[in-house]
């Protein structure tokens, strides 16, 4: 994206949240920081976006202090603001669930990166509660939780989370207690309590204190829209609202989109080795964009070795090619899809295993099927099918719309499985699709869950391996979660 179209995606983003109430009026905007984190923008560009959103008449700015929104009135709009908080009721219990299932092995895995003294520094911030109000200490263990996920150093985590969070977000209603309040007030343990395990590294009793937090606010902010839901019945019920995450924000490019899909395309065997690809102006017309933009494409298909181009012919697809030329994996378009695509699968290699695990008791006898068909498949075909009906089978759209996001970006390094010797391989990751089918007939879900989650893994081990060998050094630091498959890496 140019930056003029960075300005407009991030002003953009937060008008439509005031508009739609989830900024109500007098509540605080994130900090220009915290908006850089959250939307991958620079802070030069979150600046001139307050700055426009200032002068916009829609917040009110001062020095040292946070954003205030002051679109709209006081009182007016409060009936809106009810229906826009119903409209979200069941997907904030959603989200909170979600936060429930991976947030919790996320969080585990980024403090297993910290060092003793950034897990005594965040105990200590953690300390610090006791003397704040409850708004206060809501907002400093956010900022705590972050401040562990950034150890993995892999942006889609705090990103993930930040989604979430603005999800989970609840307005203040005049005459109710805000469930953050009550909790603060009535839980048993506080948040220094809940991470406290993390600081000793006891991991079996920092995932039961951990999903017994996010479980416990769930109950209380259910409770509080349950009260508001039964108040409000005057309100006109609203169409409910679905948990949204952009995953790519900030990283798309037009021609690198239609690389990716096309190289997608090549997978599924739309186009085969040796078919020539539709001439340029029928490539512009289908994906809606200039000539311009059809060339940069084509040239980085050629780059990558997908396809030949000769003068006065339409581009050819040559498979022979792909990855011919390793030193063109170290340039810069070449190095920013490959790290977009080792980032999502180390968060999929995290989450996957929950998520598959949850899936697997929910399994219909025609999935089951489904599945039993699918081990006479081919290569990626049996991998793809047995990945897409564990989504399918999640039982909430919030984490379908996750695991559908973070699966996008995996496209980002489809080019990859093209490597030499590469099909060996995916024909042994398939071999592993026949393990946990008969792991899954025994019953045995968490071996389903981590004999497909192996797939993930061995594939994430292998990037790193080739992507280092390709100019990309700096991929050796990205850590992979321990399997039988890992070993000691």
């Amino acid at each position: 994206m140019e930056k003029s179209s960075m300005f407009q995606y991030l002003y953009n983003g937060i008008l439509s949240q005031i508009r739609a109430g989830r900024y109500i009026y007098g509540s605080s905007l994130p900090s220009a920081a915290e908006l850089c984190r959250i939307y991958n923008v620079g802070i030069r560009t979150a600046r001139d976006v307050l700055k426009a959103l200032r002068d916009d008449g829609y917040i009110r700015t001062e020095e040292r202090r946070r954003a205030t929104v002051i679109h709209g009135t006081e009182d007016a709009g409060n009936e809106a603001n009810l229906r826009e908080t119903l409209a979200r009721r069941n997907c904030m219990s959603e989200v909170y669930n979600a936060m429930e299932l991976l947030m919790t092995p996320l969080l585990i895995f980024c403090a297993q990166q910290c060092g003793d003294d950034e897990l005594l520094a965040v105990d200590a911030g953690a300390k610090k509660m006791a003397r704040l109000s409850w708004i206060e200490r809501w907002r400093l263990s956010s900022q705590l939780l972050h401040t562990i996920l950034k150890k993995a150093d892999n942006p889609l985590f705090n990103d993930l989370y930040s989604s979430l969070e603005l999800y989970a977000k609840i307005p203040f209603f005049e005459g109710y207690r805000h469930p953050f309040e009550i909790a603060a007030d009535e839980a048993e343990h506080n948040f220094r309590w809940r991470i406290e395990p993390l600081v000793r590294r006891n991991y079996h009793e920092a995932d039961r204190r951990l999903r017994s937090m996010y479980s416990s606010v769930r109950s209380y902010v259910e409770g509080y829209l349950q009260l508001l839901a039964e108040d409000g019945r005057a309100v006109c019920p609203p169409e409910q609202e679905k948990f949204h995450w952009d995953a790519a924000k900030g990283k798309v490019y037009l021609y690198a989109e239609i690389v990716r899909d096309i190289t997608h395309e090549i997978s599924l065997g739309r186009w085969r080795d040796g078919c020539f690809l539709p001439a340029s102006k029928e490539l512009a017309a289908h994906y809606g964009v200039s000539l311009y933009v059809v060339r940069q494409a084509l040239k980085m298909l050629e780059g990558r070795g997908f396809i030949v181009i000769r003068n006065g012919r339409r581009a050819q697809v040559s498979l022979a090619s792909v990855g011919a030329d390793i030193r063109r994996f170290s340039e810069p378009e070449q190095k920013r899809d490959i790290w977009v695509y080792l980032h999502a699968l180390q968060l999929m290699t995290v989450l996957f295993p929950h998520a598959a695990r949850l899936a697997a008791d929910r399994f219909t006898e025609e999935q089951r099927l489904y599945l039993r068909e699918s081990l006479d498949k081919n290569g990626v075909a049996v991998i793809r099918s047995f990945v897409e009906c564990v989504f399918e089978a999640l039982p909430s759209e919030t984490l379908r719309t996750i695991f559908k996001e973070i699966n996008g970006l995996l496209l980002w390094g489809e080019h990859l499985m093209y490597q030499p010797g590469a099909s060996d391989r995916i024909a042994a990751l398939a071999r592993l699709c026949r393990q946990a089918m008969s792991a899954l007939d025994r019953g045995d879900n968490v071996n389903f869950a981590g004999l497909l989650n192996e797939i993930f893994i061995h594939v994430l081990l292998r990037m790193k391996k080739f992507a280092a060998s390709a100019g990309m050094p700096e991929v050796r630091k990205i850590k992979v979660p321990a399997s039988r498959a890992a070993g000691s890496e």
